[in-house]
């Protein structure tokens, strides 16, 4: 295309003389819709024609008409641009020529005003301007195929006009074209795209969806001619479908069952399709949300799809959900958007609550077999949420899973649709479709046993070989002989093609790996990487590997299939991975390109890092690390952390015991994140039950003791912020098990000394509370010395002691000696620091005395320990 981008100019007129029996209601939509989508960044990124800045013209007269296409042309030539030009509206053929009536237009060729000759006019207006190399002209009136046939002759008008590249688009042939139904069409699929089509949609694109719909009740016409040198090229839109879809679903060919699916998910409340692995369940669902493949897939028969993966909870689930509704369900994105503060799931279940009973609204979640047994109770209760809804008020609404055979289905009441083998005859139309030759069908037939990847793991092998020799049998077969193909002599181990696959598998439970994440885990076990080794070897692995924008720049990328990540794991066989090795190295990779500290604020790595780091770690490091990565690196949805927390809980109660202190910790945190998404009650029930447990549970000979020590330390803290007796219980339970554990000399012995004497003043001991302090002042001075935290706390609290008894000038006096130590060992903006300076002038405000509302001084705050574990 030369260098002026591209023009539009879109032009729908009644004419006023046919009278109110042939006015087209539509119109006006129609040509908004197409100009709207013609002018989209994204879709076909027109700039308008007209010298004014518009792009749309409704009803001009001939006039007007002409004026229009006069400076259009005229613009399009001087800024060397492609002009996309559409009419909509009447149009007649006399004498094999063809008009267009524009507002003030009669039908009669002797009337004052005449039919426009419209193929003529642009003749004319084409002739003479070498700048506009590029023409694509859409009718959608009555008889506007003689439109094209008349277009034709351009070309042979003069020598320059065989230079050009110019495509015409009509709604029939020449029979009459009804209701603007062509232009509603065509607006539609350039603006949801095509899948069955690549990158662009053009005119002989839309022609072949509208005659494979077959939508129209008359036959549109494309015509073409190309003269040009290449630089000029002729496309209507971008296409909108999502390239992935496009991949997977050009060659589509429906299953036996698509309509007995289709039905099954109109008629009930929730229909589970079942298959094994690699027979279309996927490829199925997903094909239910583009109507355009294939006449038996109604229009929005599916509105929102979301493919299940491990790592997904129930919040992410609902956010996918809500996505997909908005721009599907009518009503659905307002009433979404009126629901801020709400988590996911609450905000999608509010907002469905606010869409029209009658209306229908049908989700499908596909492969459930991908969910990890923690989250499947959360998805269960989500799913039972909608059917809820459906059943008291959204009857509309409907939910299509799919699973494979085997797969525990957490709901008793369901439509079951059982997808069979391929039938020879659907595989051989695929084969045909992708352009396999005819010889080789039966042969791929028999090796697939009627498994849809097989089939197109087989394809995939014969577009590299030439002949049927050493063609696979079965998914592994397939796997071996392309990773030999691919590896070619190339030794195995220790290998970039080897490391990049084993980061891949690990990273499977996972939405993708970036790539900077990707090159530095390889750079960990293949030091020689860089970042060129690794998208060299991602190009080889590329017929088995997906890759997405994931923003900031980053590129994720995962294992095209479930079925490869289980053969590469299969111990055994020449392409086995190392997963322990995998998940050391990712966890290394995370700690240098993403340190803990910091939230993710969206960025790639350090939200794979908050999704999938406690996993790698465990790997590695087990329980420990797991938990510093859950308390380090936590999400910013505290339902989220919540989830996190219970799947952690139950995976350590699985796989270490019930009784080991990790399970303990992983309780307190369910506990913790229970009470912070606001269920206070069932989150004190929690802490309670996990106190008796820790009473009874101790054993101060384990090593892992710390760690529940640590648990123990928390629970108090916990009620302490409104049951200081039940706080100081705890701690006076606690302090002789630090001692036997952990020594009396040890840190966190005297953090729970000090804690002892801030709950004994809390209570109303104040003489107990500072005894208590003063004894630790001494020892903490003597094991940990003067500038310890612990020790200068402690003499926080026989300040407030002082003050407590009215000795208000000694307690100033020892606070202002300890600001000054404070701040030398901690720093001026420690929060100690800052309490000691608001107790200083509490204790010195006269005002406040003299109002009779002087507030107490701050308490000792329990210093933070040392790791003890």
């Amino acid at each position: 295309m030369g260098n002026g981008g591209r023009l539009s100019l879109v032009i729908g007129s009644q004419c006023a003389d046919l009278g109110p029996g042939r006015r087209l209601e539509p119109l006006r939509k129609a040509v908004t819709e197409l100009d709207e989508v013609l002018g989209h960044p994204y879709s076909g990124a027109c700039a308008p024609a007209l010298p004014d800045g518009r792009s749309l013209l409704l009803n001009p007269n001939t006039t007007r008409l002409d004026t229009a296409l006069v400076d259009a042309f005229a613009r399009a030539d001087e800024l060397r641009a492609a002009l996309v030009l559409a009419f909509v509206g009447h149009g007649l053929r006399t004498d094999k020529e063809y008009y267009v009536l524009p507002y003030d237009a009669q039908e009669d060729h002797a009337a004052r005003n005449p039919p426009y000759f419209l193929t003529h006019r642009i003749a004319r207006l084409l002739s003479g301007r070498p700048g506009l190399r590029s023409l694509t002209l859409i009718l959608d009136t009555c008889e506007s195929g003689q439109g094209a046939a008349n277009a034709a002759e351009w070309a042979v008008l003069n020598e320059e006009d065989m230079k050009r590249r110019f495509q015409v688009l009509t709604a029939s042939s020449l029979e009459p074209a009804y209701h603007c139904a062509f232009s509603l069409e065509t607006a539609r699929i350039l603006r949801d795209g095509h899948v069955r089509h690549g990158r662009f949609l053009r005119c002989a694109d839309i022609r072949e969806a509208l005659v494979q719909q077959d939508c129209l009740e008359h036959l549109p016409v494309c015509l073409g001619f190309d003269g040009a040198d290449g630089t000029a090229d002729l496309w209507l839109a971008r296409n909108r479908a999502r390239a992935e879809l496009c991949r997977e679903l050009r060659h589509f060919e429906a299953a036996a069952e698509l309509g007995e699916v289709v039905a099954a998910t109109r008629a009930h409340p929730l229909t589970v399709v079942r298959a094994p692995a690699g027979s279309g369940k996927t490829t199925l669902l997903t094909a239910l949300t583009r109507p355009e493949l294939h006449p038996g897939i109604p229009e929005r028969i599916v509105h929102a799809l979301h493919r299940l993966d491990p790592a997904d909870d129930a919040l992410r689930v609902a956010t996918a959900l809500s996505d997909g509704l908005r721009d599907t369900v009518p009503g659905f994105a307002a009433a979404h958007d009126r629901t801020t503060g709400n988590d996911a799931a609450a905000s999608l279940l509010t907002a469905l609550s606010e869409i029209p009973g009658e209306v229908p609204v049908r989700i499908a979640l596909d492969g459930l077999d991908q969910i990890r047994p923690t989250h499947l109770p959360e998805l269960r209760d989500l799913v039972n949420e909608l059917l809820f809804q459906q059943d008291q008020e959204l009857t509309g609404l409907r939910v299509l899973v799919s699973a494979r055979p085997g797969t525990a289905l957490p709901w008793p009441n369901f439509a079951a649709v059982e997808l069979g083998a391929a039938h020879a005859d659907a595989i051989g139309a695929y084969l045909e479709r992708r352009g396999v030759p005819g010889h080789a069908h039966d042969l791929i037939v028999e090796r697939s046993a009627g498994n849809w990847l097989v089939v197109t793991l087989l394809a995939d092998w014969l577009e590299d070989h030439d002949g049927l020799g050493g063609l696979p049998a079965g998914v592994d077969d397939t796997y071996t002989r392309r990773l030999r193909l691919i590896r070619g002599e190339e030794p195995w181990e220790g290998s970039a093609l080897c490391a990049v696959l084993t980061m891949l598998t690990v990273a499977d439970a996972t939405e993708g790996i970036p790539q900077r994440l990707l090159q530095q885990a390889v750079r960990e076990v293949y030091p020689r990487a860089n970042g060129e080794t690794v998208s060299t070897a991602l190009h080889r692995l590329r017929r088995l590997v997906v890759s997405r924008p994931v923003g900031d720049g980053e590129t994720s990328y995962t294992l095209f299939h479930p079925t490869l990540s289980q053969y590469l794991t299969r111990p055994g066989h020449e392409y086995s991975v190392n997963v322990t090795a995998g998940h050391r190295a990712i966890a290394a990779a995370l700690h240098r390109l993403a340190p803990r500290g910091r939230p993710s604020d969206g960025h790639p790595l350090y939200m794979y890092a908050a999704e999938a780091e406690a996993t790698h770690l465990w790997e590695r490091d087990g329980a420990r690390a797991v938990v510093a990565s859950l308390i380090e690196r936590p999400a910013a949805d505290p339902q989220a952390n919540l989830l996190r927390w219970s799947a952690w809980r139950d995976r350590f109660e699985r796989e270490l015991g019930p009784d080991e202190p990790y399970v303990f910790v992983a309780r307190a945190g369910v506990a913790d994140w229970t009470d912070r998404c606001g269920d206070h009650a069932s989150a004190r029930q929690l802490f309670e039950e996990l106190a008796e447990d820790c009473r009874e549970g101790f054993d101060p000979d384990h090593p892992d003791a710390g760690p529940l020590l640590e648990v123990r330390h928390q629970l108090a803290a916990w009620f302490g912020a409104d049951d200081p007796t039940t706080a100081l219980h705890l701690c006076l339970e606690l302090l002789p098990d630090c001692e036997r554990a952990l020594g009396p000399e040890h840190e966190f012995t005297f953090v729970i000394r000090n804690n002892i004497a801030a709950w004994t003043d809390e209570v109303g001991d104040t003489e107990s509370a500072r005894g208590l302090w003063r004894e630790l002042v001494t020892s903490a001075a003597r094991e940990l010395g003067t500038g310890h935290r612990v020790h200068l706390v402690a003499r926080n609290g026989v300040a407030i002691g002082l003050a407590q008894t009215d000795a208000v000038a000694a307690a100033v006096a020892d606070w202002g000696a300890l600001l000054v130590d404070v701040e030398r060992y901690l720093g001026r903006d420690d929060d100690l620091a800052r309490d000691i300076r608001r107790n200083i002038v509490t204790a010195l405000s006269p005002l406040v005395e003299a109002a009779g509302s002087n507030p107490p001084p701050v308490p000792p705050r329990p210093p933070a320990p040392s790791a003890v574990w």
